[in-house]
């Protein structure tokens, strides 16, 4: 079994769809936008951050 490292709310291993993803732990659609945006750029409320294991996640502000 797949062993992600410790991480809230973060992106799992997923499945593209048009630009964007669905997220495989959650099964939400991510937009490609907001796939897309960097480490420390808001969008739609939330922030994009990095673990300090290398897993993404989107923090509200």
């Amino acid at each position: 079994m797949a062993k992600y490292g410790s991480y809230r709310g973060g992106y799992s291993r997923s499945t593209s769809r048009s630009g964007g993803f669905t997220n495989a732990r959650t099964g939400r659609y991510v937009s490609s936008a907001r796939a897309h945006q960097h480490v420390g750029q808001s969008f739609g409320g939330v922030t994009k951050a990095r673990s300090s294991g290398g897993n993404y996640y989107m923090r509200s502000k």
